[in-house]
């Protein structure tokens, strides 16, 4: 009986093995290629090669491209920092095809070995960056190609990943099909103020207007008002003494009256400070517009941060911002 059973001990584990090694086979592509793909298929190929498509806009940052008609896709962070979306290959999917990214992150490649990187110009003149990358692991070899833009713009940068455990034709196709078809959009300073949104507030008694696909925060009377394609800002703070102690109900809080330039907005006298060396670490071109009603400041900041690696931006000179703070009105 116990030759029986040490004789049967080597068949089990071998049993054992085979079965892990068989799962280990179908997880493959998902702890492999997750968070950015789930790996293309025959299907996708066919899809886009058939120019059987749908168009994803993104108004936030201001690009469109195409994709296979048969995924679908969902966002799955909105917020005021990132914003990223997964595509999937069909309604029911749990693991993504494809990501897309905005901003581009930082870290994260340090595992993967570059094999190609070309730059592809489009029709207005600017350019994606194309990167073909190979996995470190040899043993389980992953093929991702990688798509970026603004790289040296960081807060108007974006990417698209995609990957596959073969460098094979569905890779590249579905590649293609979205990089030919990627296009930037600058609508904003194309629209009408009167195709624009209002924003009214009966409490603080005052009005301004905005593009579509920007995104409004109220926190502590902090009215955040931030671009759909960019970092640009027009953030209002309303200073009441009587309900906040966060700073001066008054506009000479920072800086002497000699510092300050005037400027007539609907009626109303504010004065102007450049802010751009109140700002911290991170290089912004900013503007400061306050008035004091009532014993309430109204202290309107336009801004643009730009980071370290692009030429200055001057935010008095951005068209967008200017027609917003033209729009601003207080009532009665």
């Amino acid at each position: 009986m116990n030759k029986l059973k040490s004789s049967s001990i080597p068949l089990i584990l071998l049993a054992i093995l085979i079965a892990v090694a068989i799962l280990l086979y179908f997880l493959k592509p998902i702890y492999t290629c997750w968070p950015y793909c789930s790996g293309i298929t025959d299907q996708d190929r066919e899809t886009i090669k058939e120019q059987n498509r749908e168009t994803y806009v993104n108004s936030r940052y201001s690009f469109s491209f195409q994709y296979p008609s048969s995924w679908t896709y969902k966002t799955i962070s909105s917020d005021a920092n990132v914003s990223l979306v997964h595509f999937f290959s069909f309604e029911s999917a749990v693991f993504p095809v494809m990501a897309v990214r905005n901003p581009i992150k930082e870290v994260g490649y340090e595992d993967l070995r570059v094999v190609k990187t070309e730059k592809i110009t489009l029709p207005d003149g600017k350019y994606l960056t194309r990167t073909s990358f190979i996995s470190q692991d040899d043993s389980l070899p992953m093929h991702f190609i990688h798509v970026t833009w603004n790289e040296n713009d960081w807060f108007n940068s974006g990417e698209i990943w995609l990957s596959s455990d073969d460098y094979n034709a569905q890779l590249e196709e579905i590649t293609n099909g979205i990089v030919s078809s990627f296009k930037f959009i600058d609508n904003l300073t194309e629209s009408p103020v009167s195709e624009w949104k209002m924003y009214e507030n009966s409490q603080y008694g005052f009005s301004l207007q905005y593009p579509a696909g920007t995104i409004v925060t109220n926190e502590d009377s902090i009215f955040t008002f931030r671009l759909p394609n960019s970092q640009r800002e027009f953030i209002l703070s309303i200073i009441d003494q009587e309900v906040s102690l966060r700073e001066s109900n008054t506009c000479n809080d920072t800086a002497s009256g000699s510092d300050f330039q005037t400027k007539m907005i609907n009626g109303v006298q504010f004065q102007v400070i450049d802010w751009s060396k109140f700002k911290g670490a991170v290089p912004t071109s900013a503007t400061r517009y306050c008035v004091t009603l009532n014993n309430v400041a109204y202290k309107i900041i336009v801004q643009i941060p730009y980071g370290y690696a692009n030429t200055p931006e001057d935010v008095n000179k951005d068209d967008v911002l200017n027609r917003m703070l033209s729009t601003f009105k207080f009532s009665g």
